[in-house]
């Protein structure tokens, strides 16, 4: 325990500047994480696109073929989507080149997640006690855990169902809808980022909660509002009319909202016995 406390008084007169190397250094370690993981999607380039990401621009991918069978099981065609594969515009010269670096880096940070989230922590540890050293040990494996659900869900279920949409969806029978690569690149890598951050939610409130910012009273009487935005979002990239497809979008999202409810609790909850433990002296 001493040498803890002595640990704790070395890195509290460290200065300014050596805290600058030392995030340095964690952010050249995150960069060359990066790098690896680019590189070797870059190496594979040719699976990597043709089996990951241009594959739910395909009637066989498997989401659709999913729901459509699921359809029959039901006995019901409105499950079935109507999706016929999508041929992408290339309309710059160098715009296939820098797709693939893009993409391999953008795939990179995706591989490179844990890791980052590692650094990130491994700054902020000689800043903690303890206490609560030990508490927030479990958070990197929770960040990562709900950023890869929340990729998979941009990908399986969002991206789907947002192509299927934006397919089908005309003002005039005169206009054809066709995409360019860089179109259908940058939006469907930026509706996935936004699942995997989203579903960061019950982090975010774990830490806004610590600091007194949110409360469970507070995300409770704002309950209903959430409720009606996410079911508004739902309708709008879901292209066909059934009540189960709305369900798919709208069960994970209210379930996150749930549990970032319950971690709200559960912070407060911690709070007051801590009090109890270590009551505030006012005087």
């Amino acid at each position: 325990m001493l040498g803890f406390f002595e640990k704790k008084d070395a890195e509290a007169q460290m200065g300014f500047f050596d805290h600058v190397e030392t995030l340095r250094w964690h952010v050249i370690r995150s960069l060359i994480a990066i790098l690896t993981g680019s590189t070797v999607i870059f190496i594979f380039y040719a699976w990597f696109f043709e089996n990951v990401v241009f594959a739910p621009g395909k009637p066989s991918f498997v989401t659709y073929t999913f729901f459509c069978k699921l359809g029959d099981l039901l006995h019901t065609d409105q499950l079935c989507f109507e999706f016929k594969e999508l041929t992408l515009l290339n309309t710059e010269l160098s715009g296939q080149l820098m797709t693939q670096f893009t993409t391999a880096f953008t795939g990179g940070i995706v591989l490179a997640f844990p890791y980052i989230c590692y650094e990130i922590w491994s700054f902020i540890q000689p800043a903690l006690q303890e206490r609560e050293l030990n508490k927030t040990k479990p958070i990197i494996f929770y960040t990562s855990v709900l950023f890869l659900i929340g990729l998979l869900f941009g990908y399986y279920i969002m991206t789907p169902f947002w192509l299927a949409f934006s397919q089908s969806f005309t003002i005039s029978p005169s206009i054809t809808n066709m995409f360019s690569l860089d179109n259908y690149i940058s939006g469907v890598s930026t509706l996935i980022f936004s699942c995997g951050l989203i579903f960061e939610l019950p982090v975010v409130i774990y830490f806004l909660s610590k600091l007194g910012i949110m409360t469970p009273r507070h995300m409770r009487e704002y309950r209903r509002h959430s409720y009606v935005g996410i079911v508004i979002l739902g309708a709008i990239i879901t292209p066909q009319t059934d009540i189960f497809s709305l369900t798919m979008i709208c069960v994970p999202l209210i379930v996150l909202y749930e549990a970032s409810i319950a971690v709200s609790a559960r912070v407060e909850r911690n709070k007051k016995q801590l009090e109890i433990v270590f009551p505030v002296d006012e005087g």
